[in-house]
Formats: C-alpha cells, sequence, structure tokens
C-alpha cells in the first residue's frame, strides 16, 4: 500500500488495511507457490530468494515502518525502533495460518477469518495482551 492510500487514516485502520492488503496476498495462489519454491531453492539460488524477500515481505515491513514512524511523531505509539516493530506486525499477520497454507495443511482462509486474525494481530499490537504491570 502507498503511504497515500493511508494518510488521513487513524492507525487502526491503517493497521487493519494494511494487514488485510498483506493477507490478500500472503496466501494467494501465486504467492503461496512463490514461497514453496523459494524455500526449496533457497541453497541454490540464494541472490533470487534474496531479490523475493528484499521485493517481498522486506519492502512490505519496511513500508509499515515508515508509517509507524509519522504515527510516533504524531503521540499514537512508543516504540524505539519502528523497523523492528514493524516486522513484529507482518510476522503476526503472517502467522502460523501462512505456514499451515504454505505446508498444504489448511486451505487459504475465508474472508471472514481473514478480518478476524487481522483485528486480533492490530489488537494484540496496539494493546498487547499483558495486563500492564510487571509481578
Amino acid at each position: 500500500m502507498a503511504i497515500e492510500e493511508i494518510e488521513g487514516r487513524g492507525l487502526r485502520e491503517t493497521l487493519t488495511a494494511f494487514g488485510q492488503h498483506l493477507m490478500d496476498i500472503y496466501m494467494s495462489p501465486t504467492v503461496i507457490g512463490v514461497y514453496r519454491i523459494a524455500v526449496t531453492e533457497a541453497n541454490r539460488f540464494p541472490d533470487l530468494v534474496k531479490s523475493f524477500y528484499e521485493q517481498g515481505p522486506g519492502r512490505a515491513a519496511a513500508q509499515l515502518a515508515d508509517v509507524l514512524e509519522l504515527a510516533k511523531e504524531r503521540g499514537e505509539i512508543r516504540t524505539d525502533d519502528c523497523q523492528r516493530a514493524a516486522g513484529h506486525f507482518v510476522g503476526m499477520i503472517r502467522d502460523n495460518l501462512h505456514l499451515q497454507v504454505i505446508l498444504g495443511l489448511r486451505p487459504p482462509p475465508s474472508d471472514k477469518e481473514v478480518r478476524k486474525a487481522v483485528a486480533s494481530a492490530v489488537e494484540i499490537f496496539l494493546n498487547g495482551v499483558g495486563l500492564g504491570q510487571d509481578k
């Protein structure tokens, strides 16, 4: 998603749109096939796999890091490392669901499952799961 597509949206709405967009890409038959090939051929074609990563998952995380930097400047989030936070969010979107589909353990999720998974990732990303108290 281009920055222009998310300007003016709140962070929750932006993360939701970004997450759904990523999930659509990750679960597309073409990308599932490319992931399978990339994993299989990583040792034989490391430069090709590196390029795939940089143009796909790496680029998505970098774009999201830019969005998070803007949110940080607006005081919407606290983090010392927006790139790492973006990587965490992308990982939560991919989830084990992506791996299960890659391995052929299940079909791609329905639209309802995608919405539910993305909403959960956004909620955890923005609010965590802890009570906010150290024991």
